[in-house]
């Protein structure tokens, strides 16, 4: 949790950029009800540098979209990433949850465009 990662690939950058970030927005399609694997991934390696991460306290953002719109298609995918920031001692600083949101002629016919637009404004 507080060392070289077991891997050696191009995560280093990643690392650096998001240890000197002051801000993270997680963004993902949403697939059987959770984030993608290639975020998940990424999330799963932040594990060498939980400690540093974690005490940076940096403020996090999440827009995910689904085609479908049904009440129980983002619930789990939230709640994932809120034991995410709690642990992390991320600071969230909004969601978009773009359900209904297929297609990009459904995406820009759809409040979530507007919901992003005043997330954006606000940070």
């Amino acid at each position: 949790m507080n060392g070289p990662c077991a891997w050696e690939d191009d995560m280093d950058e990643i690392r650096d950029a998001l240890l000197s970030a002051d801000m993270a927005v997680f963004v993902t399609p949403v697939y059987y009800f959770g984030m993608s694997a290639q975020l998940k991934m990424v999330i799963d390696r932040f594990y060498s540098y939980t400690m540093k991460l974690s005490g940076k306290h940096i403020k996090t953002a999440l827009i995910a979209a689904a085609w479908d719109s049904n009440a129980d298609v983002m619930p789990y995918l939230v709640e994932h990433y809120k034991k995410l920031c709690r642990y992390m001692n991320f600071t969230d600083c909004g969601q978009i949850l773009g359900t209904g949101c297929g297609t990009p002629s459904m995406t820009k016919n759809s409040q979530h465009m507007k919901e992003a637009y005043w997330l954006g404004r606000s940070l």
